[in-house]
């Protein structure tokens, strides 16, 4: 919520009509930035006394009074709690009083928030407003005096008019609250990576277990022996114990080559091999 206080004094130095403007607004931020509203402002308008003596009657004929009504819309497209400039733009009903009649006005232009204290900010900007229909405007805001040798008199608030702007606003929901919601945003942890079904949907390939390295085999030996070398000794390897059977009893054993005690045998060799040649 945002109502607002407007004071223009500036048209108080004007030497022939003086005019003091105030007003009152109200907006409701629908969406971030994004605010509704309505206007209300109040235009007294003081004739000088040189100007009423030159044209006598004039402050009856011409209006005195100028009410505003006027619904805008208002964008602040950089939100800062000490700093937030914004647009707006509006069209609404001007009422003047001495018979002058409703006629329509459109007001747009730039301004900007600074932050004060608190809820309380001020608001500074520049101003454009006009009013429509002009031709029928011009008509109701013309001095016609009494003389016909005398010409008219224009009051000129319907052609294109600017000027600047300054206001008081107060802002609820602002302050402290907007100080911790900063604080919260800048202590935001950073945002986690989307997530993606596929990573679980599909299964891990399993990666391939290393080959065992081959045992190297001693090379062999490559040529001839060398000579004087002698062979490997083999290891004496005891004979198979056979399963022979005990002689039985009954049968007489072989005879063998071996002479009793106190005999001498001479051996002769039936069978004398010739020497190798």
């Amino acid at each position: 919520m945002r109502p607002t206080f407007g004071l223009s004094p500036w048209g108080l130095f004007n030497p022939e009509i003086a005019s003091l403007s105030f007003g009152l607004g109200f907006n409701y931020f629908i969406v971030k930035g994004l605010s509704v509203g309505v206007g209300i402002s109040d235009t007294v308008f003081i004739y000088r006394s040189a100007f009423k003596a030159r044209y006598p009657g004039i402050e009856t004929q011409l209006p005195t009074n100028l009410l505003e009504v006027t619904p805008t819309a208002q964008y602040v497209f950089f939100r800062s709690r000490r700093f937030s400039p914004y647009v707006y733009a509006g069209v609404g009903p001007v009422f003047f009083n001495h018979g002058a009649g409703t006629h329509g006005q459109w007001v747009a232009g730039p301004g900007v928030y600074v932050n004060v204290a608190g809820p309380l900010y001020v608001s500074g900007g520049v101003g454009f407003s006009g009013l429509f229909p002009s031709g029928r405007c011009n008509e109701a805001l013309t001095y016609h005096p009494d003389d016909p040798m005398v010409g008219g008199v224009l009051l000129d608030l319907c052609s294109f008019r600017w000027g600047p702007q300054l206001g008081v606003v107060l802002a609820f929901g602002g302050g402290k609250r907007s100080r911790e919601r900063d604080e919260r945003k800048q202590r935001r942890p950073p945002p986690e990576p989307m997530y993606n079904p596929l990573d679980e949907a599909v299964e891990p390939e399993p990666e391939p277990e290393p080959e065992p390295e081959p045992e190297l085999e001693p090379a062999e030996a490559e040529g001839p022996e060398p000579l004087g070398a002698e062979p490997p000794i083999e290891p004496a390897t005891e004979p198979a114990p056979t399963d022979a059977p005990p002689p039985s009893e009954g049968v007489e054993p072989a005879p063998t080559d071996v002479a009793p005690p106190g005999e001498h045998v001479i051996p002769v060799p039936t069978d004398v091999a010739s020497p190798p040649a």
